[in-house]
């Protein structure tokens, strides 16, 4: 992993293993000290550009905000990718938001994209 600070130009390299495997499962339920409720549900799976996807809710309940109704995330998730391709986000209040990733190109990128500036210094980290 490499973080450059730009104005310092300067940038930090990174060595790290990251893992590849699923992210370790949540607890279908839970509730955190302040009193949130959240469930885990499973809904199936589904293709989304051309990617087998596993489907999720997340219902939270915040009490202590005075919350009764629920917050729903609807999130879809890729294996391959390690990452959600869609989330959706319903909130008590009437309010909705969608998140979702167009045209997954899978494809390696250019290597030039992420080569350091000539004029940067750089500073190796290793764990």
């Amino acid at each position: 992993m490499t973080v450059c600070e730009p104005m310092r130009k300067m940038c930090t390299v990174r060595t790290e293993t990251l893992p590849v495997d699923d992210p370790l499962p949540l607890p279908i339920s839970m509730t955190a000290p302040n009193g949130t409720q959240i469930t885990r549900e499973t809904i199936g799976d589904k293709t989304v550009e051309n990617l087998q996807v596993k489907g999720s809710h997340e219902i939270v309940v915040t009490p202590q905000l005075g919350e009764k109704e629920p917050t729903v995330k609807e999130l879809w998730y890729s294996p391959l990718l390690g990452l959600n391709v869609e989330v959706r986000r319903f909130m008590p209040r009437g309010g909705a938001q969608d998140i979702a990733m167009q045209s997954i190109n899978r494809t390696e990128p250019d290597p030039r994209l992420f080569q350091v500036p000539e004029t940067f210094g750089i500073t190796r980290m290793v764990r």
